[in-house]
């Protein structure tokens, strides 16, 4: 992109932050329901403007990594406006909340897509879609990260085409790239463990995601779910209900029905996330 170009669109997106006031609550519902009931264009463009600040927080987390913070912006942009179309006013959630997840899928997709290296014959695009929509079903409804065998087998595919697919779309990615303002680089967040960027970009999204969940319970359906579902950074093992009885001085029983109230009201208050991860 032309440097005078790219300082033109920035100033773009600099020039609605300046003009542009954040959304209230009320006003939030508002539009959305006009967009729910009568697919408003006026509204979702309203929502995109006052936001735009929120893309370019988030995307200051990818640059350094094979696009330009414009490219960014551009792309989350696109993710802000599918968020505005699909929210829900009524799932009790404010839009920003809602709206970063895809803003940080879109411009994920992008970095896989558009920063490739090797382009693919059209039969093998679409094989490489069916393993990363298998991968991701997976990594959403198990919360951990599926073998190559069963991604194979759910997508339809051999094998050994998983690791080809996958090996040669890896992005190429300087390891020494600035990521922030605070000398942190790619190597930074990318654990020497042979795992590709979209895979860590996925990891770090999923583990915001459960913290940002985890927060909204209470001390002991917090300890609870960290305890059976081993979350957290010292987690290392799943607890049977009997161990967290035991550790909490409660009963199995009263621990099985926390429990069982606590998933209900995950899928009832972030059904969102499936359509985040999915997507």
């Amino acid at each position: 992109m032309n440097k005078n170009h790219y300082d033109e669109n920035m100033k773009y997106y600099f020039d609605k932050i300046k003009h542009t006031r954040l959304l209230t609550a009320d006003e939030e519902v508002e539009l959305s329901k006009r967009i729910i009931e009568n697919g408003d264009r006026s509204a979702v463009n309203t929502f995109v403007e006052s936001n735009i600040r929120l893309v370019i927080n988030v995307a200051k987390k990818y640059t350094g990594i094979g696009m330009t913070m414009c490219d960014l912006v551009q792309e989350g942009c696109i993710g802000l406006m599918r968020a505005a179309e699909k929210y829900d006013y009524t799932r009790g959630v404010r839009f920003s909340t809602y709206a970063v997840y895809w803003i940080r899928q879109a411009i994920k997709r992008a970095l896989v897509t558009k920063c490739r290296l090797i382009r693919l014959p059209s039969r093998q695009e679409e094989s490489l879609n069916r393993i990363n929509r298998v991968y991701n079903d997976i990594l959403q409804s198990d919360s951990r990260i599926p073998s190559v065998s069963e991604v194979a087998e759910r997508a339809d595919v051999k094998t050994s085409d998983v690791f080809y697919l996958r090996s040669i779309t890896d992005n190429f990615v300087r390891m020494d790239a600035d990521i922030d303002d605070n000398g942190n680089t790619v190597s930074t967040f990318i654990a020497d463990n042979g795992e590709d960027s979209e895979t860590a970009l996925i990891k770090e999204d999923l583990a915001m995601t459960v913290e940002k969940v985890l927060s909204t319970l209470s001390d002991r359906e917090r300890a609870i779910m960290e305890q059976r579902y081993a979350l957290g950074e010292d987690a290392h093992e799943c607890l049977t209900l009997k161990e967290v009885a035991r550790r909490l001085h409660i009963s199995p029983e009263t621990v099985r029905q926390i429990e069982i109230r606590i998933v209900r009201k995950i899928r009832k208050e972030h059904s969102y996330l499936k359509e985040y991860l999915c997507s």
